[in-house]
């Protein structure tokens, strides 16, 4: 519970879990991954259950349906610790036969809390996340956070396309809190 409670301080806020009620169905042999980068540091959440985060690294993070609802909202919080450039990448796919097809990624769309978000021409290596722009807030360093919505209708839009491409490289993670949530229960 520690562990959990260290990663996402609300992850065992009853009206947060997950009941399947309004969870989305996915095409046959589809799933939803997050793919993520930022400079310096970022966390993930989709429907505030948190996804997972980054530091400097691109991640990889398999999405079970169970947290995606007809209208979702995935949200970021980063951090620039250096000083020196700051960045955020996001893409989330149905991946179907390894193709990726885009259902939301990373542009000027973005809504920030602490300001607009825009994207920004970043001058270092970075990973390619298929289709995703570096984004930011205006604030160039410190702590930002934003997020953009989206429905069960982008991923059926990501469903129809056909688009070739693929991620390789990072790291690949799982979203662990259902079953952390079972493991709690058994107890």
């Amino acid at each position: 519970v520690r562990a959990m409670e260290a990663r996402d301080v609300g992850a065992l806020e009853t009206s947060k879990l997950p009941d399947g009620d309004e969870s989305l169905a996915l095409p046959e042999n589809s799933e939803v991954v997050a793919i993520f980068w930022a400079d310096d540091e970022a966390k993930v959440w989709v429907n505030d259950h948190f996804v997972g985060e980054t530091r400097l690294t691109p991640v990889e993070v398999v999405v079970p349906s169970l947290y995606l609802k007809s209208n979702n909202v995935i949200r970021a919080r980063g951090w620039d610790t250096d000083f020196v450039e700051s960045g955020f990448l996001f893409g989330l796919y149905l991946r179907n036969n390894g193709a990726l097809h885009p259902i939301v990624v990373s542009d000027d769309s973005w809504q920030g809390v602490n300001g607009p978000v825009q994207t920004i021409a970043y001058a270092h290596a970075m990973p390619d996340i298929p289709n995703a722009e570096v984004i930011w807030s205006d604030r160039h360093f410190g702590a930002i956070e934003m997020k953009v919505e989206f429905g069960a209708g982008s991923i059926r839009q990501a469903a129809q396309k056909s688009g070739q491409a693929k991620f390789e490289g990072g790291e690949s993670r799982e979203m662990t809190l259902h079953a952390f949530v079972a493991e709690l229960a058994v107890l």
